[in-house]
């Protein structure tokens, strides 16, 4: 083994390696810092948003059935299972 061999074997390569894993614990470290948070606030939204056009359906609905003078006996959205 040449002395430049030694040198990449048990420096060169074991630095590298090293560097490697540092920067990936930061990258997922990052990702989970910033990807976490704006996952949930996206999660949030999209639930809201669902909710919201749930209970404009149901109006809708009730609003029709007593337009017509029909009894609306459907429960809420939030009282449904």
């Amino acid at each position: 083994m040449t002395l430049s061999q030694w040198i990449t074997a048990n420096w060169v390569t074991p630095y590298i390696q090293k560097a490697e894993a540092r920067g990936r614990a930061e990258g997922v470290s990052e990702g989970l810092s910033q990807g976490i948070p704006r996952g949930i606030s996206q999660g949030i939204s999209q639930g809201v948003a669902k909710s919201n056009a749930e209970w404009r359906a149901w109006l809708e609905r009730k609003d029709a059935a007593e337009a017509q003078g029909l009894a609306f006996d459907e429960p809420a959205p939030d009282e449904r299972e």
